[in-house]
């Protein structure tokens, strides 16, 4: 049959058919199979992966007498008609992971990025221990690829800085530092400011008052989204800083006259001995005697000058 292999040979070793050229009608003469390949002359299929040995050197370039030409866990057969992976890679997407892997975990093994969030797959289970088959592994409200390269985040951990804001709020929301428990440096953390006080995280003094929203609340009791808590005219700023008044008080002495009054009278708001007087008939300001009070002095006067007086004098007048 000029196959390559006398039929003595053919006949009394292989028992292939002397009187053809390919016993097994793989398309493989019997003589390349026995000296070229070492496959089985008799077997369309020597490695059992349900692909012929032809399909194997000629079409996928894997190895006739191994089922898992790559040893990656996968047959060839499955490999190519089943995953569309390469029988010859065991990483066939590059990913990190190999193919087997990635069937495990019901990963795609011809892609490098499962859930597309920006992360390979090889990385997310290596390197972050995300999920690879989700895009926000802690349900943040950011994905994955995102809080690695973008955010610097912890994509585990919904809330980075435990400031009681997830990290999705933060930067989605609020536009705070979710690295940071305290974006503005004030002192109260970006989640009581929002939660608890309705202050902005952003703005170390919400009220531009003069006074960081901390000191307002820690401090001094007052208000800190309301300029004027005690809403007497003067800020709580200059209150505590300028004329060292109660901000929480109208009149901060308890003489009667709010702040405001005894500052434009130039008194003391500090100072329940200090107060402006009342003006009667026009005819008092501030620091003189009530007119109610002129008239007594007056005739006290008379009387005392009367009794100083030598009679003579009196008797002139």
């Amino acid at each position: 049959d000029n196959d390559g292999l006398d039929d003595f040979q053919e006949t009394m070793s292989l028992g292939t058919n002397p009187n053809m050229v390919d016993t097994d009608g793989d398309g493989l003469t019997d003589g390349d199979e026995v000296s070229t390949h070492s496959t089985n002359p008799n077997d369309t299929d020597s490695d059992g992966d349900t692909l012929s040995d032809y399909d194997e050197l000629n079409t996928h370039n894997t190895d006739p007498n191994n089922m898992d030409s790559d040893n990656d866990g996968l047959n060839d057969d499955e490999e190519i008609n089943e995953l569309g992976t390469d029988p010859n890679n065991v990483d066939s997407d590059a990913d990190g992971l190999e193919d087997l892997t990635e069937v495990i975990f019901e990963l795609d093994p011809n892609e490098m990025d499962t859930d597309s969030d920006g992360l390979n797959d090889g990385d997310e289970m290596n390197t972050h221990n995300t999920d690879p088959n989700n895009v926000d592994s802690d349900d943040d409200g950011l994905n994955d690829g995102d809080e690695v390269n973008t955010h610097s985040t912890n994509p585990r951990d919904p809330d980075t800085d435990d400031d009681r804001l997830t990290d999705g709020e933060e930067v989605s929301s609020h536009s705070t530092d979710p690295n940071n428990v305290d974006s503005d440096e004030d002192g109260l953390s970006d989640g009581n400011e929002i939660l608890a006080y309705e202050t902005d995280p952003n703005a170390a003094d919400s009220d531009e008052d003069g006074l960081s929203d901390f000191d307002e609340i820690d401090a001094h009791g007052t208000d800190p989204n309301n300029i004027d808590s005690d809403s007497d005219g003067l800020s709580d700023g200059d209150e505590v800083n300028t004329h060292t008044t109660d901000p929480t008080l109208v009149d901060s002495d308890g003489d009667g006259f709010d702040d405001p009054t005894e500052l434009d009278a130039g008194t003391n708001p500090n100072n329940a001995q200090d107060f402006p007087v009342e003006e009667e008939k026009g005819c008092s300001s501030v620091g003189q005697t009530p007119f109610s009070w002129t008239l007594p002095l007056v005739l006290l006067s008379l009387i005392r000058r009367r009794r100083t007086t030598p009679r003579s004098e009196t008797l002139l007048q």
